[in-house]
C-alpha cells in the first residue's frame, strides 16, 4: 500500500514574497508642470511612438502567462462556509478554506466521477471538503480523507492513498487584501516556482515595501480603500487597453468623470517613462497632462499611467509639491476568452488629501460601489462590441487593430495604447495562449446582458448583496404600510367619518408616503441588479 504522504505532492506554504513594484516614483521638475496648450491642440503623427522603447528593448523570451500570480478574489467578500467556483485563463477552479483558516484553490473537478468540486460543501466536523455527489472528501493538500463506497475500512484507506483520488491543490497567496493564484498547476515543481515569482503588487499599497520612497512628508504611506470588483462581458486585453487610454474619460463617462464639453477634453500629452523607473521589460508606462473632472473644467493634473503585466495598472496623481498623494489602483485578471475581472481602489496619502476623498474610507462598500458601477457602465456597451469587431476583422483576415483596416491612431493621446498593444503583439506573444484559441462567447443582444450588475458585482459582495436585501425588505415593508393605511381609510369613511376628518387625512396622508417610499426603495434596489447606460441620452 502506498504511503498516504508520498501519494499527494502537497502544496507547500510560502511566507514571503518580495514585492515587485510597478514603477519608482521619481520628482518632477515645475517646469515641467506647465501647459502647453498649443502643442495638446495640434493633430500630429504618433512618431517617435511611445512603443519603441519598450518593443526594441524587450527580452527575446516570450512572457509566461501561466507561471503568473492572478488575484482571484476580494478576500474580505469569500464566504468561508461554502466553496466558491472561479475561471482563471480559461480553466475552472474552486476556492474554499480549510480548518486551519487558509484559503485553498483545487482544480474544479472530483477525480471520482469528474464532478464540479464548486458544488460541494465544507464540513463543520473535520473541515475537509466534500464532493456532493458521491461524498468524497479532500483535505487541504488534496488528499482523499474518506471515500464512502469503499467496501470497508482497509480498502478505503488503501484507496484513499492512491495519487489518482487526490484533488489538484494550486499555491495561493493572500496579499493587498486579495487571493492570489499560481496560474502555472500545481504538485512541488509548481509550488517551486510561484515561491521563486513574487506577484506584480501596487507599490503604493504596500507597507512592508522597501527602498521605496513615501508618499508624503511625514513619511506616512497610503491607506486603501475597499476593493469594487467585477466580471465584465470582455477580455483581458480589450480592458487593459481601456484603462490605458485617459483621453476616453470625458467623453464615455461625462457627467461622471469628465466632461464632453470642457475645451481640453480629450487632449493629452504622453511622454515614456524612462527605463530605469520601469525597470522590467514587462513594465509600460507614461506620464502626462490632462484635463479632467466635470466640476473644473480647464483644470490640468499630472500623472503617471503604469502597467505591469500580467495584472497591474496604476494611476498616480501629483500633487502641487510633487508628490504622488493619491493612486487609482487596478488588477486585472483573464478569465476566459471574452471575459476580465476587474479589481479596484483608491489608495491615498497624508492628511492633504481632499476631505471628498478620505470620505470614501469611511462610507460603506453598498454606497461607494454603485458610483463605481456607474463608471463602468460608461465604457461595457462600447468594450463588448468593439471587440467582437476586433475579433471580425481578424477573421477577414485584415490584421485586427494593426493595419489600414484597424485602429486609426494620429494623435498623442493613442500613444500609452499603441505601446500596450506593441508589448502585447511582441513579447507578451498576442496573450495567453489559452485565451486565443476559439470564438468569443456570442453577442449579448441586449444592454441588460452587458450591464448586469448583479450577476457581475453584487453576488459577489457581500455589502451590496446585504443592501439589495434590505432595500427589497423596505420596499415590502412600505407596501404593506401602504395597503394598512388604504384599509384605514377605507375602515373610517365606511364608519360614517368624513375624508377631512383627522383620521382619514392622515392615513391618506400615509398612503401616499408609503408610495413615495415604494418606488424610492424600488429604484435603490434596482442600482443593484441594473442600471441602464445611453450615450446619446447622457447629456
Amino acid at each position: 500500500m502506498h504511503d498516504r504522504a508520498q501519494a499527494c505532492t502537497p502544496i507547500q506554504k510560502v511566507h514571503k514574497y518580495a514585492v515587485q513594484s510597478a514603477a519608482s516614483h521619481a520628482s518632477v521638475s515645475a517646469a515641467a508642470l506647465e501647459l502647453d496648450v498649443a502643442g495638446m491642440q495640434r493633430t500630429s503623427p504618433i512618431g517617435p511612438a511611445l512603443e519603441e522603447p519598450y518593443a526594441q528593448a524587450a527580452e527575446p523570451a516570450r512572457f509566461n502567462w501561466e507561471k503568473q500570480w492572478y488575484p482571484v478574489a476580494v478576500t474580505d467578500d469569500l464566504d468561508p462556509s461554502r466553496p466558491r467556483a472561479i475561471t482563471l485563463l480559461g480553466q475552472r477552479l474552486v476556492l474554499w478554506r480549510g480548518r486551519d483558516g487558509d484559503w485553498q484553490c483545487f482544480n474544479d473537478r472530483c477525480p471520482h466521477r469528474l464532478a464540479p468540486l464548486s458544488e460541494g460543501r465544507i464540513e463543520l466536523s473535520d473541515g475537509t471538503l466534500m464532493c456532493s455527489y458521491h461524498g468524497w472528501r479532500f483535505a487541504a493538500d488534496g488528499t482523499c480523507t474518506n471515500i464512502p463506497q469503499a467496501a470497508d475500512a482497509k480498502a478505503n484507506a488503501q484507496a484513499c492513498a492512491s495519487p489518482r483520488a487526490c484533488a489538484s491543490p494550486r499555491p495561493t497567496l493572500q496579499r493587498h487584501g486579495l487571493l492570489w493564484v499560481w496560474a502555472g498547476g500545481g504538485g512541488a515543481v509548481a509550488a517551486l516556482e510561484a515561491a521563486a515569482t513574487p506577484p506584480v503588487l501596487a507599490a503604493e499599497l504596500d507597507p512592508e515595501a522597501e527602498g521605496l520612497p513615501t508618499r508624503t512628508s511625514d513619511g506616512r504611506r497610503a491607506a486603501m480603500r475597499s476593493y469594487y470588483y467585477r466580471e465584465l462581458p470582455y477580455g483581458w486585453d480589450t480592458l487593459v487597453e481601456n484603462l490605458t487610454d485617459p483621453s476616453h474619460l470625458p467623453f464615455s463617462h461625462h457627467t461622471v468623470l469628465g466632461n464632453r464639453y470642457d475645451e481640453l477634453a480629450g487632449r493629452i500629452e504622453l511622454w515614456p517613462l524612462p527605463r530605469a523607473e520601469g525597470s522590467s521589460a514587462d513594465h509600460v508606462g507614461a506620464e502626462g497632462r490632462l484635463a479632467v473632472g466635470r466640476l473644473n473644467p480647464g483644470k490640468v493634473q499630472r500623472r503617471r499611467f503604469l502597467f505591469a503585466a500580467p495584472t497591474h495598472i496604476g494611476w498616480p496623481v501629483l500633487d502641487e509639491q510633487g508628490t504622488w498623494e493619491v493612486t487609482l489602483v487596478t488588477y486585472v485578471t483573464p478569465i476566459a476568452r471574452g471575459r476580465s475581472a476587474l479589481f479596484l481602489s483608491l489608495a491615498v496619502a497624508g492628511e492633504k488629501v481632499l476631505p471628498g476623498l478620505r470620505l470614501q474610507f469611511l462610507l460603506p462598500g453598498w454606497f461607494t460601489h454603485h458610483r463605481s458601477g456607474l463608471v463602468l457602465d460608461g465604457d461595457s456597451v462600447l468594450l463588448c462590441l468593439q471587440e467582437r469587431i476586433i475579433a471580425d476583422q481578424l477573421a477577414a483576415g485584415k490584421g485586427g487593430w494593426r493595419g489600414r483596416n484597424g485602429y486609426y491612431m494620429p494623435a498623442p493621446a493613442d500613444r500609452l495604447v499603441a505601446a500596450f498593444r506593441a508589448w502585447l503583439d511582441g513579447r507578451g506573444g498576442g496573450g495567453p495562449t489559452s485565451l486565443s484559441a476559439g470564438a468569443l462567447p456570442p453577442t449579448p443582444e441586449r444592454k441588460e446582458d452587458m450591464l448586469d450588475r448583479f450577476n457581475q458585482h453584487t453576488r459577489f459582495c457581500p455589502s451590496c448583496s446585504r443592501a439589495l436585501q434590505a432595500f427589497q425588505a423596505l420596499r415590502v415593508a412600505a407596501a404593506a404600510a401602504g395597503a394598512a393605511c388604504l384599509l384605514g381609510v377605507a375602515a373610517a369613511l365606511g364608519g360614517g367619518a368624513a375624508i377631512t376628518a383627522k383620521a382619514p387625512a392622515a392615513l391618506a396622508s400615509g398612503a401616499v408616503l408609503a408610495a413615495a417610499l415604494f418606488v424610492i426603495f424600488g429604484r435603490f434596489a434596482q442600482t443593484y441588479i441594473y442600471v441602464g447606460w445611453d450615450h446619446p441620452s447622457n447629456h
